[in-house]
């Protein structure tokens, strides 16, 4: 199950295909081992939260405005397997060493295939969006927590100096490939995840990171555009997001989902696209509609009711407080690389909080399968930590 488990990793940059069928193997093989009594299940003291959620939205389903598709939907609870998955298959500081390398492997991969691509096609290297795994927005978002785990690890006491020196030479391809998708939202969960880490174990170099950051704000839109469009150059600039054309429909779908959830306070309009329905309660003939509203508040607000926006709000908020009780309390000096799992969880889950605000990545497979297997790794409870 841990080789499984490792190709899943590799594949979380590269291929929801490839990465959900890892998923369901490595599930088979879960339910295989624990059936079988040769193999113990790994808590993540996510359980009771999980399975809440879960009910609910099965309970929400004949509430839908379109049942079926509401059940269809519904699959996206397998993802949520991935937890336990990974919980139990990295249950060793060699195997979090493997895992890491497996992330690496795909997240430089993808970057420089993606910044391969975009040179091809425009002779620069940001004249154009990054977006090899489905959108530049799900890229943004992969890229990040990526960079955000290598982050914490080059961080983290107790690590080599020969690995710092792999991490560092991985942050190169895959912060530009971040910077490539020009996707904001992921830039701004960068930032607070980066901030996190930094602060928790380095808060000197918190002010570098914001001198770096403010360093790209001033020198970006000043390059040429033989290096960079002014279209692309715009994206960096404050000015222009006050009044962005992207800025202005979430504020309009943000309004409508106000008004889907004051109409349906307590089921929701059930886990279902949108598309169809949003003309009823926001926009006029030129307006573009999506499945999704662009946040993760309003979205399960809208899907599952209020009830449901709690108790998704407790599932991840239970996150963040079992890996601060985990940093908190835990003996880490005999497994230095749970520790840079812990540290890297952190951030990336107030990046997923923060990116998430104007963003629907819960509901974006790609992005929650590296999520959970973020979190996996870091709430998995194998003995050797106690919390």
């Amino acid at each position: 199950m841990f080789l499984v488990v490792l190709l899943m990793v590799v594949m979380l940059n590269i291929s929801i295909a490839l990465s959900q069928l890892t998923l369901g193997l490595g599930l088979f093989l879960l339910l295989i081992g624990k059936s079988t009594g040769r193999m113990q299940l790994s808590r993540t003291g996510l359980e009771k939260s999980a399975l809440a959620l879960a009910l609910w939205a099965l309970l929400m389903i004949p509430f839908s405005g379109d049942p079926g598709q509401s059940s269809i939907f519904y699959r996206r609870f397998f993802l949520f397997s991935t937890l336990w998955i990974v919980a139990t298959a990295v249950d060793r500081e060699s195997r979090r060493r493997y895992l890491l390398t497996a992330l690496l492997v795909g997240a430089v991969a993808i970057s420089l295939f993606g910044q391969i691509n975009v040179y091809r096609e425009s002779g620069s290297l940001f004249q154009s969006r990054l977006g090899e795994m489905s959108n530049p927005m799900t890229s943004g978002c992969l890229l990040m927590m990526s960079l955000l785990t290598i982050l914490g690890f080059l961080v983290a006491r107790g690590i080599s100096r020969r690995w710092r020196m792999i991490l560092l030479l991985a942050s190169l391809p895959v912060g530009i490939g971040l910077l490539q998708t020009l996707t904001r939202s992921a830039w701004l969960g960068m930032l607070a995840g980066g901030l996190l880490i930094l602060g928790l174990v380095r808060p000197r170099l918190t002010g570098l990171l914001l001198a770096v950051v403010v360093g790209l704000l001033i020198l970006i839109p000043l390059l040429p555009e033989t290096i960079i469009s002014d279209n692309v150059a715009s994206r960096f600039s404050l000015n222009s997001l006050a009044s962005s054309r992207s800025g202005g429909e979430r504020v309009i779908m943000w309004q409508g989902g106000w008004q889907m959830i004051r109409q349906h306070p307590l089921t929701g309009l059930g886990d279902r696209d949108l598309t169809q329905v949003a003309p009823e309660y926001y926009g006029d003939a030129e307006t573009e509609f999506y499945g999704h509203l662009h946040s993760n508040p309003v979205m399960l607000a809208v899907i599952w009711g209020v009830p449901g926006f709690l108790l998704a709000s407790f599932f991840m908020g239970r996150q963040g407080w079992l890996l601060w009780r985990r940093w908190r309390l835990a003996a880490f000096e005999k497994t230095p690389w749970l520790r840079g799992w812990v540290l890297a969880a952190m951030g990336v889950w107030i990046a997923f909080m923060v990116s998430g605000l104007t963003e629907w990545y819960f509901g974006d497979a790609e992005s929650m399968l590296m999520y959970l297997s973020i979190m996996g790794v870091a709430l998995a409870d194998n003995g050797e930590v106690y919390v």
